[in-house]
This record gives C-alpha cells, structure tokens and sequence, in this order.
C-alpha cells in the first residue's frame, strides 16, 4: 500500500510541473456529418391495370438506402494543452436533422394508391385514393471525452486523439395517412322521374409522430489540423469518427395523434396523446437504426495564456 502511494506522489509531481505551465483553450466548431456508410436498399414499385370495368394505378416506394445520423453539426471544446504535447479536451457534439435538414438523405415509405370499378358511360360507380408517408430523423447530444498528442510544426501543428463518446440519441418518426373514397349509386326517389345518382363521401387523415431513444458509449478517433495566427487564437479543420453508432429498432413512444373524419357533410376531429404505442408495421420500419457518420468540421480557437 505504501509503495502505491508513493508512486502516485512521484507521478503527480511529475506532471504538476507541466499542468501548471499548461495552455487552456477553449473552440467553437461547425461542419458537416457524411454517410459512413449506408444501409440496405432502394425500392420502387409503379403499376397500372385498365380494364373496361375497373382501374388501379399504385406506386409503392421505400428509401431504404439511408443513414439517419447524416447532416449539419455543432460543437465546442474546452481543454488543457500540455508543454509535453500531451492534451486533455472535452468536446461536446449536436446534430439535429428534423429541424436542420441539410443534405439529409432519410429512410422514407412512401405508398400512393387509386382505383375504381363498374365503371359507366360518365363516372365510376366507386373511387379510393389512398396515401402513406413514413419518414425518420434523428437527434444527438454527445460528450466527449479524450486523451491527444500534438505535433509541432512551428505555427502548424498535427493532433491526434481517441476517446469516449457518450451520446443521447433520439429518433423521429412522422406519420401521414390519407385514404378518400367516393360511391355513387342509382336510384329512383319517389315522386320524381327516372333514376338519380346518389354520391357518398368519406375521407379519414391521420397525422402521427413517434420519437425513439437509446443511449449509446462508442470509441472516438479524431485527427485535427491546426494553424496558429497569433499565440491566442488559431484555426483548424478535423476529421473524427465514432464508429458503432447502431442500434436495433424497438417500440418507441408514440408522443402525438391526430385524426380527421369526414363522412359526406359531417366532420370529426381527433387528438390525443398516448405513450408506449408504435401503429409503424414491422416490415416498414428499417432494420436497424444507422447513425455512424464522418464529421468534417472547421473550427476557431481560443488560448488563454498568462502574462
């Protein structure tokens, strides 16, 4: 026990020297998240029947080639730089692609349907137009903590860290359904002469949002350039990776409902919210959530030296 405390008596007084004559910092960064990579595939599907009774035309297609981590980032960092090289930052990392929508490329589901039969000499006897749209985006919060080396070359230098990421990840899902029909019969209504159309009208809209969330700890790898102006400020470009940023689809909390019924000159209005409720079908939802991105980010720093 005693030896062990002696070596970290000798340990601290090895580095106190140098974190006392140390540079704090602190750095405002902005960039952009790319796909590191994306998961499965795209499917579209466009058909059309006529018949001299019936018609049906149906597009049915699914973005299934996707990342949902992909977009516009923030950060900042604060941290120690050592006269040894050695670096001790934390960083903190936003990106939010359901309010900043720049160059997301989303999982979607999209399903557009019209058909009709019995067709007559003017109008068909029943009409349906149908529509579905399901799109996912993401938030994420992470704090990074690491550990890095600096390379001096005179005003430029070369760092590189590895650390943790501890990230509070939450995934959006908005739902729209629309499904609309028309039936027109025939009829004779007495008192009066011949046959008379009439028409029966129902339209049912649904506006849905789901929100997932999942903490997540992955490993964290950076690669940083830096160019000082002046000993106090100075500007770099980074390059990092958190890989492992996955996790498999689950039941999320169905945070807003909102329902619209119309039958002929009569309308219904409905909302609620509910939780622990998912109405996505299992073979819509993507098969896992595939958030791992590489962030490119252009950043200004900031020295804080004694005089």
């Amino acid at each position: 026990m005693k030896k062990i405390k002696l070596i970290l008596i000798l340990t601290l007084l090895t580095i106190s020297p140098q974190l006392v004559n140390s540079q704090f910092f602190v750095e405002l960064n902005t960039g952009y998240a790319a796909p590191l990579y994306y998961t499965g595939k795209d499917t579209v599907y466009n058909q059309d029947y006529i018949h001299k009774y019936r018609y049906a035309d149906t597009i049915f297609t699914e973005c299934r080639t996707y990342n949902m981590g992909n977009g516009f980032s923030l950060g900042s960092s604060m941290g120690y730089q050592t006269k040894i090289g050695l670096k001790f930052d934390l960083d903190i990392f936003y990106l939010n692609n359901k309010d900043i929508n720049f160059l997301y490329n989303n999982y979607r589901h999209e399903w557009n349907m019209a058909y009709g039969w019995n067709f007559g000499d003017s109008i068909p006897k029943y009409y349906n137009k149908y529509e579905q749209y399901i799109a996912y985006y993401s938030s994420r919060f992470s704090l990074i903590p690491k550990i890095g080396y600096v390379h001096d070359f005179n005003d430029f230098s070369l760092e590189y860290y590895i650390g943790s990421c501890f990230s509070d990840i939450t995934v959006y899902v908005y739902y729209n359904g629309y499904d609309e029909s028309v039936t027109n019969t025939t009829g004779v209504v007495h008192g009066t002469f011949g046959e008379q159309i009439f028409h029966y009208y129902q339209l049912e809209e649904s506006v849905s949002k789901f929100k997932y969330n999942k903490k997540l700890i992955t490993p964290y790898f950076q690669l940083k350039c830096n160019y000082k102006f002046n000993p106090n400020l100075s500007l770099n470009m980074a390059v990092s990776v958190s890989p492992f940023m996955s996790f498999n689809k689950d039941n999320g909390l169905y945070y807003y409902y909102e329902r619209k019924s119309v039958y002929d000159d009569r309308e219904f209005l409905q909302e609620q919210e509910l939780e622990m409720i998912d109405i996505v079908p299992q073979g819509i939802k993507p098969n896992r959530y595939n958030l791992n991105v590489i962030n490119f980010s252009l950043g200004v720093r900031y020295y804080f030296i004694k005089k």
